[in-house]
């Protein structure tokens, strides 16, 4: 056998080696990629489901809470990438809309509602409108990731002129999650602001609270629409 056919054959052996080696390598991706997939179409699917679950429970078990915080820490908070992928940095991305919205807490102690409000106009965002029990214990936890923070106002008033609670971005939701004492409510002659307590009862409850200096009252949360 000639030199040159000894050549030949070995690059052939070498292009067919070679061949079968690529062709693994990309059916290894191509699996990689399809489990990605699959645990991020089941992921969502998941949150979907809470969400919806939430909306239609009135329950406020400790179960249920358990098993909502977990799956926002799960899906949100140890996840940081992904928050980069769609937020600014320092902001929290999680997917409750088919674009989603990003989030952020502050603390400042002593700020007033409309401090806040300035505050998060000024980072082109809104003071916190929430819309579903899961988006309620999202921005709870928010809260509670910092040990310093004891209230935060969120973006809903109570208009007198209209007597109506309003979110201040316009948000049409109805979702409430008020705590009243004695479980009686009377309609303020003021207007008044909304706030929720994180280091209250472990329950992201809302609070009526004047629009003014309040010691407890050091921290809001801003939200915006994803990138």
């Amino acid at each position: 056998m000639s030199e040159a056919t000894v050549l030949n054959n070995l690059s052939d052996e070498t292009l067919e080696w070679k061949a079968n080696f690529f062709e693994k390598k990309s059916k290894r991706l191509s699996l990689i990629s399809l489990f990605s997939l699959s645990y991020a179409i089941g992921t969502t699917f998941y949150i979907v489901f809470l969400v919806i679950y939430c909306r239609k429970s009135e329950a406020n078990t400790d179960a249920l809470i358990k098993v909502v915080r977990s799956a926002i820490r799960q899906n949100a908070f140890s996840n940081p990438a992904n928050s980069r992928s769609h937020c600014e940095n320092g902001w929290t991305f999680l997917a409750i809309t088919e674009r989603g919205f990003c989030y952020k807490m502050f603390q400042q102690s002593g700020v007033k509602q409309a401090e806040a409000k300035l505050a998060c106009d000024a980072q082109r965002s809104s003071l916190v409108s929430i819309e579903s029990y899961f988006e309620n214990n999202f921005v709870y936890i928010l809260g509670e990731e910092n040990s310093a923070i004891n209230k935060i106002w969120i973006g809903l008033e109570y208009d007198l002129s209209v007597k109506r609670r309003l979110w201040l971005d316009g948000t049409p939701s109805p979702y409430r999650y008020f705590y009243w004492e004695n479980e009686t409510y009377v309609e303020p002659e003021i207007n008044t602001a909304t706030s929720m307590c994180i280091r209250c009862s472990g329950i992201a409850r809302w609070y009526v609270s004047t629009n003014q200096s309040d010691p407890q009252i050091n921290g809001f949360v801003c939200k915006k629409k994803a990138q």
